[in-house]
């Protein structure tokens, strides 16, 4: 399911949301879980693979998987970089990750190909510079993306323009002190893996063990199957 599925999913099935390419992303999981519950009831069978190259399916109870995260989803949209600078941020829509996603895909489909051993190492140093500075330019521009306002002794700015030289060209504690402080409410946000009882089934496909972490990565392409 592309994105723009997604979207008319959403659009479709929650009608006060007009344009979901705006949603906040940390919305985004609630809304399909809220929308797969209302249509399919609550129990999911989601195809897991695990770290030894097991493979089974396990069926998930997605009322348990909604209370959990309506628990902890959060903002904290003050990142105190220090006595004189402070940065507000927000999160990013499910547009910008999308196109931040394709971007990204785009580019390490490009690195693998640096691998190919009928190219020159010339070239493969190019192509791999290229694809470096790429996802570096990615990463900048997430987090500028996040940024909404800029507070510091100099005077305060919300402006798209100034922020952008500032990510730019800010020292690179300042940018990792940011980049964390959205990471860490990234994780905070993110579905967490459910703690199952390894069962008889699963020890003869090689489980150890009394309890297993089962991750609940949603793909939208089943998710409505």
């Amino acid at each position: 399911m592309s994105g723009q599925a997604v979207v008319d999913v959403i659009q479709h099935c929650i009608p006060n949301i007009k344009n979901a390419w705006h949603m906040p992303n940390i919305d985004l999981d609630v809304a399909l879980i809220a929308i797969r519950l209302a249509t399919y009831g609550e129990k999911m069978t989601t195809p897991i693979t695990f770290g030894n190259d097991i493979e089974m399916e396990y069926t998930v109870d997605l009322r348990n998987v909604m209370d959990d995260l309506l628990n902890t989803i959060t903002w904290d949209p003050v990142v105190q970089v220090s006595d004189d600078l402070t940065v507000f941020v927000r999160p990013m829509t499910y547009k910008q990750i999308s196109e931040s996603a394709l971007k990204t895909f785009e580019t390490q489909k490009i690195m693998q190909v640096v691998n190919n051993d009928k190219l020159e190492e010339s070239e493969k140093l190019k192509m791999f510079k290229e694809s470096f500075s790429k996802l570096t330019d990615i990463t900048l521009g997430m987090v500028q993306a996040s940024i909404i306002r800029i507070d510091s002794s100099e005077g305060s700015t919300d402006n798209p323009k100034f922020i952008k030289e500032f990510i730019e060209n800010v020292d690179k504690d300042i940018f990792n002190k940011i980049q964390e402080h959205l990471d860490r409410l990234r994780e905070l946000n993110t579905i967490k893996p459910v703690i199952v009882t390894v069962t008889d089934e699963m020890r003869e496909k090689g489980f150890t063990g009394d309890t297993v972490e089962v991750p609940m990565v949603f793909d939208p392409a089943t998710f409505f199957v």
